[in-house]
């Protein structure tokens, strides 16, 4: 099964995404497809998945990869997009590049014995995310 959502669970950079002023916020990988992807920051999620209702803020990077070798991908941001309760308020054009570098990417299990897909990357900051399979 393709992996949609990646949960941030460390970085060490600086800047932490997962705050917005005091606010703790969850953090998110979410892949629209092979190429497209968004980097999400989210406040106000209710219930499970299956059911929740639309987030109370939620502010996007959209952003294109291209794969260069097995360790690196050119990243390159076009879209800041931000959404109340799951409308669309504001999009902003960017044409911002990086090159990520994988430090890891596999399986791995979990405390509970589940299996989870790790992503160890430097943008340059470090980025670990993971994900239940």
């Amino acid at each position: 099964a393709r992996v949609v959502e990646m949960n941030m669970i460390y970085t060490d950079t600086e800047r932490a995404p997962q705050y917005i002023g005091p606010i703790k916020a969850s953090t998110t990988q979410y892949f629209i497809d092979e190429q497209t992807f968004q980097n999400r920051v989210t406040i106000g999620s209710i219930g499970p998945k299956s059911y929740s209702f639309p987030p109370l803020l939620q502010i996007a990077l959209q952003a294109e990869r291209n794969i260069m070798d097995e360790r690196r991908m050119k990243v390159t941001f076009r879209q800041l997009i931000v959404s109340l309760f799951g409308k669309v308020v504001s999009k902003k054009d960017l044409n911002q590049k990086g090159v990520w570098k994988m430090v890891y990417v596999g399986e791995v299990d979990g405390l509970d014995g589940k299996k989870v897909l790790l992503r160890i990357m430097r943008t340059p900051s470090l980025y670990i995310l993971a994900n239940e399979l």
